[in-house]
């Protein structure tokens, strides 16, 4: 057996920000509860310097509800640009 040559420390805020990234990729979206569950927070808490939002659901790439948030057909050519208007600070060391 081998040692692995190489292993990669991911912060909270590392795995908050790639859930986000990679559960708008998908056609159900991000589930606000489930998130909130794993990550002890709303994904779109306003404290978390998530005013972007609105500006995405303006432009037509995001719809937002009580239940979740998913990429519009357009949001999808734009995925990239709102994960990271989303993105968490990652000198947020706040705990999850």
């Amino acid at each position: 057996i081998f040692a692995p040559r190489q292993i990669e420390v991911r912060t909270a805020a590392d795995l908050e920000n790639e859930a986000l990234w990679l559960g708008l990729r998908t056609v159900d979206g991000v589930d606000r509860a489930a998130h909130g569950a794993r990550y002890g927070r709303d994904p779109l808490d306003p404290t978390l310097g998530r005013d972007e939002v609105a500006g995405c659901v303006a432009a037509g790439w995001l719809v937002v509800d009580d239940a979740g948030l998913r990429l519009t057909p357009l949001g999808f050519l734009f995925a990239d640009e709102i994960a990271t208007r989303l993105w968490r600070d990652a000198g947020d060391t706040s705990p999850l």
